[in-house]
């Protein structure tokens, strides 16, 4: 399947790409599309997720982009900023609900551009402690901070 989606992305082969991951349980096919992504580190990866996010505007979607702009693409000029776009949205699509969506941004309060900064970085600790008292990585926003 992942060679199979792999070919299929870069050959800009977005319909097929769709059915195959479409195809494949959601988490199996959000690894394999990142693992693709650190193989290759090819824009089209992402393409293809923007291209999914065009038909379904869906956190899920929004966290994969995210995924694959804070990490495997992270060295291409701006991609932190616009992870923090596909994690804000997560997040509002999630009605910050979803720790996970929230730790994305928190994330992004540490990475070389900062892109998130320590005020807001409070503000979400503070989210997500009211979900999760015991967080520990919003504790250590506020011990730290």
């Amino acid at each position: 399947m992942k060679d199979q989606l792999e070919s299929y992305i870069l050959s800009g082969k977005y319909i097929e790409a769709k059915e195959l991951f479409n195809s494949t349980d959601f988490r199996v096919a959000y690894e394999n599309l990142l693992e693709i992504s650190f193989n290759n580190e090819n824009l089209s990866n992402y393409t293809f997720v923007i291209y999914l996010l065009a038909q379904e505007n869906h956190e899920r979607l929004h966290d994969l982009a995210y995924i694959l702009l804070s990490q495997p693409l992270c060295h291409l000029e701006g991609a932190y900023t616009s992870a923090l776009y596909h994690a804000r949205k997560a997040v509002e699509l999630s009605k910050s609900r979803e720790v996970k969506y929230l730790e994305n941004l928190l994330f992004l309060n540490t990475v070389p551009d900062c892109v998130v900064s320590d005020e807001e970085a409070k503000e979400i600790s503070k989210k997500i402690l009211s979900i999760d008292a015991n967080h520990e990585i919003a504790l250590d926003v506020f011990k730290n901070g």
